[in-house]
């Protein structure tokens, strides 16, 4: 844990032990969140009523301490609202557990990272779209031109996600689209989260042409044992470097969600931990 995630956390133990007589009852909590929502006018409750239900439903979403911190700002009722941004963030696991749970899925879980760049050709209007009876586990690629595959393909996706693996155990953040260590805006993190991918968004017949020249091998990438697939021919992996979004950040991914809402998700979901929400608690 870096210095200043330990100074976060201990500001914290100190705040919430001498708050601890004041703990808002759940039901106030969410009274005040959907409160929060509306005054920051964040979504609209008719449009979202999904994402508020979903958010109350288990605890809250991850992200509701920025929310009660962000609307802190904009209400007499500051130290209330400061106090539940505190207990909500108390609820949540530790960044390095989230960290660990991350490195997880991003290096052990290759069935996560399948997809496909199968596509069927529509009989009346000619036009292409993903073939929905592909049994694709992974493109391939043919680095040499020998006409022969040297490498499987994991999805974008994938890419995005170890960015966000290595931003957050370096204590950073590099959304595409913003300047290195900038913020989204709250709406733009609730969006993210809220929105539904759309699955059928994401024709990606030419990626692996297209994006060739930006390939590296996962190992290169810092992967672990997801550079290597096993039963899988060839066996070793390949991905796009995540900095090509950086200028493209509404590229949509296999997700179903562009490269911006795809960072966003892996990082403010369900992998932010409580030392980020604290440290990130003053995002407007």
């Amino acid at each position: 844990m870096s210095d200043e995630m330990k100074m976060i956390m201990e500001t914290f133990r100190h705040f919430a032990k001498e708050n601890k007589q004041r703990e808002i009852p759940q039901e106030e909590m969410e009274a005040m969140l959907l409160q929060a929502m509306k005054g920051l006018g964040i979504t609209s409750m008719n449009e979202s009523e999904g994402f508020f239900k979903g958010m109350l439903a288990g605890g809250f979403l991850a992200v509701a301490p920025l929310v009660y911190a962000a609307y802190a700002q904009h209400t007499e009722d500051v130290e209330r609202y400061r106090t539940a941004a505190i207990q909500a963030a108390e609820d949540l696991a530790s960044t390095q557990t989230k960290i660990a749970e991350l490195d997880k899925q991003v290096n052990s879980n290759p069935a996560a990272w399948s997809w496909s760049d199968d596509t069927v050709e529509h009989p009346g209007t000619g036009e292409t779209a993903p073939d929905p009876h592909s049994t694709e586990r992974f493109p391939t690629i043919d680095l040499d031109q020998d006409g022969k595959p040297d490498a499987s393909v994991l999805s974008p996706s994938w890419s995005i996600a170890m960015q966000v693996l290595q931003d957050k155990q370096a204590g950073t953040i590099n959304v595409p689209g913003y300047a290195e260590g900038e913020v989204p805006p709250l709406s733009s993190i609730t969006s993210a989260l809220s929105g539904t991918p759309t699955g059928q968004a994401s024709e990606l017949s030419g990626f692996v042409a297209d994006f060739s020249p930006y390939m590296q091998n996962t190992e290169d990438m810092g992967a672990g044992d997801i550079r290597m697939i096993g039963g899988l021919h060839p066996g070793n992996t390949v991905a796009v470097n995540p900095a090509v979004f950086d200028d493209m950040p509404d590229y949509l991914l296999d997700s179903g969600m562009s490269a911006q809402e795809t960072y966003i998700k892996y990082f403010f979901g369900q992998y932010f931990g409580s030392e980020e929400a604290l440290k990130f608690g003053g995002v407007e």
